[in-house]
């Protein structure tokens, strides 16, 4: 059993990392533009006004996302916590177009049981199309 929950707790930390750069990049790369890229919190240009501004942030130890007027959404599960999420804009000099450098730590919510404790993390730079 024990071995089964480590394994679990594995591939919950995997998906959830996983799951969460593959959404940071697609929703980076169709942005227009950054307004800002600093420290937990990342905040993208968007040329569809329901969507505009998309904001990342952590809300209660979950990756949150908001699109324009719309409520925060977590994207993580309440198995995890979002242990580290930074972001940087990068301003590559012309015709290379602007990037964000975004790192993330994703770690099982062991709830104080240390055969549980599982950690994974990912950086990567997401390339806005315009």
């Amino acid at each position: 059993a024990k071995v089964r929950a480590q394994t679990e707790a594995r591939g919950e930390v995997r998906q959830n990392l996983s799951r969460t750069m593959e959404r940071l990049s697609q929703v980076i790369h169709s942005a227009s533009g950054v307004n800002s890229a600093s420290g937990n919190t990342l905040s993208l240009a968007m040329t569809d006004s329901a969507k505009n501004p998309t904001i990342f942030t952590v809300t209660e130890n979950a990756l949150t996302i908001q699109e324009g007027a719309s409520p925060a959404t977590a994207l993580t599960s309440d198995k995890v916590i979002i242990g580290k999420l930074s972001f940087a804009s990068i301003n590559n000099p012309s015709p290379a177009k602007k990037s964000v450098q975004l790192s993330v730590t994703v770690d099982y919510d062991a709830k104080e049981r240390p055969d549980y404790i599982y950690s994974s993390s990912a950086t990567t730079t997401a390339v806005l199309r315009n």
